[in-house]
């Protein structure tokens, strides 16, 4: 607990606060290998990278954020995250400072360890990139988008299976839409 305090800056207490309210968000470790699980399917930690990005640089955030859609993020703590990073950007923060504790101070109380600790393992990653900050974000916007993509094909093979006639049919072009989309991104 104390190394964790540590290195988010925080007091312990806040970071035992936290851990006694995990129920409340997904518990799953937030550091994770990005390399590809399977074909084309990148681990759902690539949304946490993605939002630490976003928060660590103000310059990627005012870039990119456009880009991305609720449907990305099936982790629930980051749709709530992201949830919170939407209602900043509609509040026109955009001739705000580039640091990232201005926009994390920004998030809801409850968010901000979590949105921290996020911002604070991007700029731990971002010492070992070979390319610039932007392009890890358009490359983590990619992933998820993949990854969202494949999850949603999964749910419309199981709905093609489980259906008759016109649900089939249905659950068949919404399949093959997502894949026409998926092929279109790029690797």
């Amino acid at each position: 607990v104390q190394e964790i305090a540590d290195a988010l800056h925080v007091p312990e207490e806040r970071v035992l606060d936290l851990v006694r309210q995990a129920g409340a968000y997904d518990a799953a470790p937030m550091h994770h290998d990005t390399s590809q699980d399977e074909v084309g399917v990148v681990p759902a930690s690539s949304e946490r990278q993605l939002l630490g990005l976003l928060l660590a640089r103000f310059d990627v955030f005012k870039t990119l954020f456009s880009y991305l859609e609720p449907e990305f993020f099936l982790d629930p703590a980051c749709q709530k995250l992201y949830n919170s990073m939407q209602h900043l950007k509609k509040r026109d923060i955009s001739s705000m400072s580039t640091k990232a504790d201005t926009v994390i101070d920004l998030l809801p109380e409850e968010q901000q360890t979590f949105a921290a600790g996020l911002a604070t393992q991007a700029e731990e990653r971002l010492e070992h990139i070979s390319g610039t900050p932007l392009e890890e974000g358009q490359q983590l916007i990619r992933s998820v988008r993949r990854y969202s993509l494949h999850e949603r094909m999964k749910e419309l093979q199981y709905r093609v299976a489980e259906s008759v006639d016109k649900e089939k049919a249905d659950a068949l072009e919404q399949f093959r839409a997502l894949s026409q989309e998926l092929a279109t991104i790029d690797l």
